[in-house]
């Protein structure tokens, strides 16, 4: 009767410990109802010299920190095709997560794409990806996210918009030209962005846990 009741007992830990829970947000710049703003920083890719005064690849980070210790599942970004331009010639981005590497973008840990964009002279919209690494993050801890523009295949040059959050939010920016490595753009308005995740247990649930199982498997031998 013992040995079935602790079993039993175990198997319910067990399930709480393992059981996922739903994704949350763990930080976001998007009003409600995903609004944003209709400025935005714009991300370049091009064959090089082929756009006279501009970087040849120009790419955005903006730092976040998590609310909680999370998996990330997704992310949400405002984003834009710039047709400012008629040599547009490739719909994509590419949305990058960081580790902190002393105030700027480090290691990447995911990575997103994104395809056939809302024009910019449309306004926009809300892109959404899922994540195919899940990486763990920390509250409390900086990480970065990126974009990129997809490089161009044929015409002159890819260009993304990256729009402003609508929330007066600010924080660190960096930004990377030509591949020169990631500089500080200051702490302005960032651009609007939520990255979700699945909450992970709590170090003091899981002590307490454990020591749980252990009390029972204890008991048992005493028994």
């Amino acid at each position: 009767m013992k040995t079935k009741l602790v079993l039993a007992i175990s198997v319910v830990f067990s399930a709480i410990v393992s059981a996922p829970a739903g994704a949350v947000v763990i930080y976001t710049t998007l009003g409600a109802g995903n609004t944003f703003q209709g400025p935005h920083f714009v991300s370049l890719d091009e064959n090089t010299g082929q756009v006279a005064g501009s970087p040849a690849d120009l790419n955005w980070a903006m730092a976040w920190i998590p609310s909680v210790d999370a998996i990330v599942t997704d992310i949400d970004v405002a984003l834009s095709l710039g047709d400012a331009f008629s040599q547009v010639d490739e719909n994509v981005a590419q949305m990058f997560l960081h580790l902190d590497a002393g105030g700027l973008p480090g290691a990447v840990i995911d990575n997103y794409q994104f395809t056939n964009l809302t024009s910019e002279t449309l306004g926009g919209a809300v892109e959404s990806a899922a994540s195919s690494v899940n990486p763990s993050v920390m509250a409390g801890t900086t990480y970065w996210i990126s974009l990129s523009a997809g490089l161009p295949s044929n015409g002159l040059y890819s260009q993304v918009g990256w729009h402003l959050n609508d929330q007066g939010v600010t924080g660190p920016i960096a930004e990377e030209n030509n591949n020169a490595g990631w500089v500080s753009a200051g702490s302005p308005t960032q651009s609007a962005f939520r990255i979700s995740g699945r909450p992970l247990p709590e170090p003091t649930t899981l002590a307490l846990l454990g020591m749980g199982l252990f009390g029972l498997v204890a008991w048992r031998r005493t028994g």
